[in-house]
């Protein structure tokens, strides 16, 4: 993914990267799926839990050493051990039936794959047992972790996010508009694609050849980006109804790849045309980037970065392409699974719940590292200042307007985005054209689509 390349960006994005580095197109994650197979062994006794995560030792938004330790207390019979996530690491420990208890995901946006090649162990009953996850609690956007064998958002459960946030929403930094004398847009109605790139092109300076100020960042090449916007345009990018065949030559996705192609070529983003060595976080804080589209979660990173920056950003609904359906989706709720072949399933859950419910789910929502996946926590997000209110009062309204999308078992998402880079990029460079360009797309998404497939029957 070309936003998160070189960077020291937070765990959340940090992890996507990541995984899309060590995934590649061609293989996504079958390498770890395939050697999933047989029946946990049960525990009894004393028992170590091994939790596949982010290091976060010393934030206690995140696995910290604390609610390790937190956690142990209240239950001596419990170790945690927790190791650093790899893709390469976990392939090995599944195939050796040493497989961890808990392990970290992009969420939604994989779990249908996790779901059906057998991987991810069905919570649900776990879930209705819970007296900290109550089902009633569970913000909508636990669905994504839902799959009943054709459909994501309902049946089974087999995760939940630690946090979220509607990952299409834009900030804007005052400073920038300012300097640009440009009106700060709306914080009620959201603008279309094309007012969003007219903004960009406003807020851009350009110093020779080179880009001065970045007008806009976008998520072009990420695969739930082009299914949000395909959802409000009431498109679909899949032809069939298994998922199991995409189509984006299709006359609305051909108009969706066509702005991300003119808004590179409009020289106004960090695009392959005007690469940065950086992510646009930075960027935003340099005061070189105008707006960005990350959602909520932002709010926490700008805060803990630079706190002046903070205070002169404003958060923005999510903008629109076309006008059948207003849609602000989260691109997967980065969270947890347990994997089925854990050995020591009931501890897992209790340390799951502990998490994702207790004390530590507290101290996250507090932070506004995120939004709380559930309901009752939503209020204890920052609210005190009249920046944390002005967010606080846009993503309050957004909430309706989430909706839980469907992303295909047959691929991970790491690698139809990757794909997408692949043969987007030379038609942005004018190395090839935009026809020719989707029907390569086409022939090499649909191979990795048969190819799962054919895998998981």
């Amino acid at each position: 993914m070309t936003e998160h390349n070189n960077i020291s960006s937070p765990t959340r994005r940090r992890f996507l990267a990541q995984s899309a580095a060590v995934v590649g197109a061609a293989s996504g994650i079958e390498a770890i799926l395939a050697a999933c197979s047989g029946p946990a062994v049960g525990s009894s006794g004393p028992v170590t839990l091994t939790i596949m995560d982010d290091a976060n030792d010393n934030n206690d938004t995140g696995l910290s050493k604390h609610w390790i330790s937190v956690f142990q207390k209240q239950n001596p019979n419990i170790v945690i051990k927790r190791i650093d996530y790899d893709v390469s690491r976990l392939s090995a420990m599944l195939a050796s039936n040493s497989a961890p208890d808990i392990v970290k995901t992009p969420g939604g946006s994989e779990i249908t794959n996790l779901a059906a090649r057998g991987v991810a162990l069905d919570l649900t009953n776990y879930f209705k047992q819970s007296t900290l996850l109550k089902e009633d609690d569970l913000q909508p956007v636990c669905d994504l972790y839902r799959w009943d064998g054709q459909k994501q958002g309902q049946g089974p459960r087999y995760g939940m996010p630690h946090d979220w946030s509607q990952d299409s929403m834009y900030w804007i930094n005052q400073a920038t508009f300012d300097a640009a004398k440009v009106p700060y847009p709306s914080q009620e109605q959201p603008l279309s694609f094309d007012e969003m790139l007219d903004l960009g092109k406003r807020l851009t300076v350009h110093q020779g050849s080179k880009l001065k100020t970045y007008g806009m960042s976008t998520n072009w090449d990420f695969l739930a980006q082009i299914l949000t916007m395909a959802d409000q345009a009431g498109a679909s990018l899949y032809v069939n109804n298994d998922l199991s065949k995409m189509d984006f030559t299709q006359p609305e996705i051909r108009k969706i790849i066509q702005w991300f192609v003119s808004w590179a070529q409009a020289r106004v983003g960090d695009s392959p045309l005007d690469p940065s060595t950086d992510w646009s976080g930075p960027l935003f804080i340099s005061g070189r980037m105008g707006m960005v589209p990350w959602g909520y979660w932002f709010s926490s990173y700008l805060a803990t970065s630079d706190p002046k920056t903070r205070k002169q950003s404003l958060l923005i609904p999510a903008p629109q392409w076309g006008t059948t359906k207003r849609v602000s989706n989260c691109y997967g709720g980065t969270g947890w699974y347990i994997p089925k072949k854990s050995k020591h399933q009931d501890e897992a859950w209790k340390f799951f719940e502990f998490y994702m419910g207790g004390d530590p789910a507290v101290a996250r929502a507090k932070s506004g590292t995120g939004l709380s996946p559930l309901k009752h926590l939503f209020d204890q997000i920052p609210n005190a200042t009249a920046y944390d209110k002005q967010a606080y009062n846009v993503q309050k309204a957004e909430l309706p307007y989430l909706s839980t999308y469907q992303f295909t078992p047959y691929a991970t998402t790491q690698a139809i985005s990757q794909a997408i880079d692949n043969n987007i990029k030379p038609v942005m460079l004018g190395q090839t054209s935009l026809d020719s360009g989707l029907q390569q797309l086409n022939t090499t998404i649909n191979k990795l689509l048969q190819q799962g497939k054919s895998q998981i029957g």
